[in-house]
Parts: structure tokens; sequence; C-alpha cells
């Protein structure tokens, strides 16, 4: 690694937020929990879980009469669909169920997977020919030579070609236990390849399919354009071999990360706080959040959080979708998905929790809206089956998050005002503050990156640069003219909520 790569800026004398054996400790565990409390506690989850499994045949079976009652008598397609849906999950979730109650680290391990499969995505990308350099090659830490700028990745056999940022660094990261932490910082460039000497940085946290290799080309692209410098980093088990005991392990990682960035470049907490700010789409929104919260506690620092198309809660995801898949009742689903991921490695995630412990004002959140606004029931009786989802049920616009996991939902649910910066960034992009959507393929709309999904808008007021707002409100740039105007017309034109 060339010296002119490195990323400390000038030297200042350390101050309070630096890595320490006292901080380090976060979340780690006590013996007696590690040993005795935690398996005894997700094997009761466990069989919890067996038995909420076995026991959802009693509202399936009520469902699926309901929808068979509604189909004869109203001819509803839709609830024929949903019959069909009722029988075939009575068969298969008990069945699940059984099968767990055979093998609880099978099917704890199995969640874990579910949660978090970027490792095998991983390794099917790097499975390239011996003489080409692929994403292994790129797993930090490592000293890295700035002239080799590209890798091969194997995407559904076939092999490509892409681009790797010159100015790229692998710092030492070190957990509490001496294991190292996959991390990468990309740096902004100047012309001749020399670092921009900004201090501001970007911590981005990956989605949960994710990891920050497959990222290259856009976290460089965005490095340029946001003015900042991006510090990414992977989760446990997603490039390095080893295992993680629950979904803390993720946020601790988070952690590592902005005690390394203080350390390396001398921060003290006011200039950690105006310099650096967490950014994280989907699953890394909801750790970003908690990462957020932990220094909110420990420290007093106040972060600008960018939450992207993430959720209220893991535990509600989950919910939703089995719902929306099977037919079971939603507050069921909710006592099914709660046991199942605890026994998976307590693995939920509560981002409203964390939202209340942070400012408002500095979170700014983005979820994927309807083209159309749905048709409300029109009358008591359709209201009535809404609420018992009788029927085909409505569908979502996001199909990783649904709609009533959205962290845009929690936070109205929850009462939460957002901040006159947010309703003016997110209404400035969007028809619907804190909602944005694409017109073609929407499908596709949740794994796409930030940059594809405004530009695949057809709405004049989403095709602004994202990067504009983001350097006027999260890096706090100058504000040029014509934005400014169009802050002014945000504000007293859009209500804070959808």
């Amino acid at each position: 690694m060339q010296s002119e790569t490195k990323i400390d800026v000038e030297t200042k004398p350390a101050t309070d937020v630096k890595s320490t054996p006292e901080n380090k400790k976060y979340n780690k565990p006590s013996g007696v929990w590690t040993y005795l409390g935690r398996p005894l506690s997700r094997f009761g989850a466990m069989i919890a879980t067996v038995a909420l499994s076995v026991g959802a045949v009693i509202p399936l079976a009520i469902k699926a009469s309901a929808n068979l009652l509604n189909a004869v008598f109203t001819a509803n397609a839709g609830s024929a669909k949903e019959l069909v849906k009722n029988i075939g999950s009575i068969v298969a979730i008990p069945l699940g169920g059984i099968i767990s109650m055979f093998s609880i680290p099978v099917g704890g391990n199995l969640v874990k997977l579910i949660v978090l499969p970027a490792g095998i995505h991983f390794n099917r990308y790097i499975k390239v020919p011996a003489n080409k350099r692929s994403f292994k090659d790129e797993v930090g830490p490592q000293k890295t030579n700035p002239e080799i700028n590209s890798v091969f990745i194997n995407e559904n056999k076939s092999i490509t070609e892409i681009a790797l940022p010159i100015l790229r660094v692998y710092p030492v990261i070190k957990t509490h236990n001496n294991k190292f932490v996959d991390a990468a910082t990309v740096m902004r460039e100047q012309k001749g390849g020399i670092p921009d000497t900004t201090p501001k940085h970007r911590l981005l946290f990956n989605a949960n399919g994710h990891f920050y290799q497959l990222g290259f080309l856009s976290i460089e692209q965005d490095t340029q354009e946001m003015k900042c410098h991006t510090h990414t980093f992977n989760y446990p088990t997603v490039t390095k071999p080893g295992n993680f005991s629950s979904i803390y392990d993720l946020v601790y990682y988070g952690i590592l990360q902005v005690y390394y960035l203080a350390e390396v470049n001398k921060w003290s907490d006011q200039e950690l706080e105006e310099y650096l700010y967490l950014n994280g789409h989907s699953l890394g929104g909801a750790i970003a959040l908690q990462v957020a919260a932990y220094f909110k506690k420990h420290h007093g620092i106040n972060f600008i959080v960018f939450v992207d198309r993430s959720f209220s809660s893991l535990s509600l995801t989950f919910a939703a979708h089995i719902h929306d898949y099977t037919g079971l009742p939603l507050w069921y689903a909710k006592l099914l998905s709660a046991t199942m991921l605890f026994a998976g490695g307590e693995l939920d995630l509560d981002s409203i929790a964390a939202t209340k412990i942070l400012d408002p004002k500095k979170i700014i959140f983005i979820n994927i809206g309807h083209i159309k606004p749905l048709p409300k029931p029109e009358n008591t009786f359709q209201k009535v089956k809404k609420y018992f989802g009788i029927g085909e049920p409505e569908p979502n616009a996001d199909p990783f998050v649904p709609d009533i996991a959205t962290y845009a939902y929690g936070v109205r649910s929850a009462k939460i005002n957002c901040g006159a910066s947010t309703c003016d960034i997110m209404g400035a992009l969007s028809s619907h503050p804190n909602l944005v959507y694409s017109h073609t393929k929407p499908e596709l709309a949740h794994s796409k990156s930030i940059r594809d999904l405004y530009v695949d808008s057809d709405q004049p007021r989403q095709k602004r640069t994202v990067f504009e707002f983001h350097q006027r409100a999260v890096l706090k740039d100058e504000t040029p003219t014509h934005e400014r105007k169009l802050s002014a017309a945000s504000e007293t034109s859009i209500q804070c909520w959808f």
C-alpha cells in the first residue's frame, strides 16, 4: 500500500471516542449466559416454534373455510386463490415444524442463512479461472497495489471483469477475540489519483445478501459525487470463515468501524459527529440505527443516519411474509416469527426502539411506495374482510419489505415526527415524502442501487440527482440556488407523512 493512500488527517490529541478494552466488550455475554442461558432459551424458543407451527392448522383451517364461503357465494377469484394457499400451508407449516423438532441446530442455521445469505453469494461469485483475480483477492486486511484495479466475477456462470477503486485501503480491525474484520475504505480522489483532503466519511452498511466487494463500482462513483470518503465492511461469516452467535455480532462489527475511524483520524467526539454519517440499505439500515443508538447512549453522539429501504423490525418483516405467502393471520405469524428468529440466534432487530433513542431530525429515510394509491374499502363488509384477510391480499410496493413492515410505516405508527430536513429532502425527490418508487421493473426496486432507483423514475422531480441532496442535507455542503428554491417549495406544500 503506497504511503499517499493513508487516510490519516492532521494529527490531533486523541479524546474520548477510541477503541478501548471496555468498549470492545459490547454485547460480550457472560459465561453463564453463553453456555447455559442462551442454549436453554433458544431450545425453549425452538420448541415454541414447533408448537406454533403445528397449532397453525387451526387458524389456517378457519381462514380456508372463510375463503371457501366467500369464493362460493361471491364468486371471488381472489378468495379461490387464497383457499389453495391456505390448504397448502395447512400441510407445509406443521410439516416444517415437525422436521425442525428432530434437528434444532439445523433449523437454527437455516434461519441464519435466510437472514444473512451473503456468504453463499460470495462463494459463487469468486469461482473464476485460476489465472484471473477474483473477489477473494480483495478481502481485507491487506496491503493493496493500486495499479491492479480490476477483478473477475462469476455471475450466472458468466465471467465478467469489473473495475476496482484505485484508492482503496484494507485496514487492520480486530474484534475482542482477535478476529479480523473484513473492511475497506474507498477514498475520494483529486486529479492525478491523489486522495482528497476532506475529513468527511460515509460509513456504509450492507444489505443482507450483499458484500462490499460486489458494490465497488457504485461505491467509487458515490464517493466521488458525494464528496466524502466511504468506509464499509462485511458482516461476520460473509467473506471469512466463522460463525456469529446472534444478530448483535453484526451490530458489534459496525460499532468497531466507528471506533476505528475515530482512532485512526484522531477525531474528538464533536469532530466524529460532524465528519461521519451512517448509511444503511435494508438490513444495513436497521444495523446502522442500532450502531447510532449505541453511540448516543454511551457517548452522547448524534449521528446522521440515512435509512435506505429498510424495515421497522425484522420479526415483523418475517411475519408479514408468512402472512402473505401462507394466509396465516398476522397476529399468529408475529408469534411464529418472533420465536423462530430467537431460536435462530436472537436475530430480531427493532429499528423503532433504536429510533426512539436518537434525534429523529437526524434520520433521513426512504421506502418504496406504490405507483398509485391503493383503493380503500368502501363499506363495512369489505373492511371486515380486509381485517380478517379474506380474499386476495393487497400487493406490496416492495417485494422484500411488505408495506406494514416498512420503516416509514413504523415511525408513523409510533408517532415519531421527522425533522424539517427529512421532509424537505424526500419531498423534493418524490411525490410522497419518504417514499420513492421505480416505474420500470418495480420488483427490482428494493435491490437496485440508490442511483439506479432515482434515474429509473419518469418523474422530473425525482430525476434530480440524489447526490446534490446528500451534499446539502447530509454532508452540509453549499446549496445551489435552484435547490434552495425547490427546498422552499417543498417545505410549504408537502406534509411529513404520506
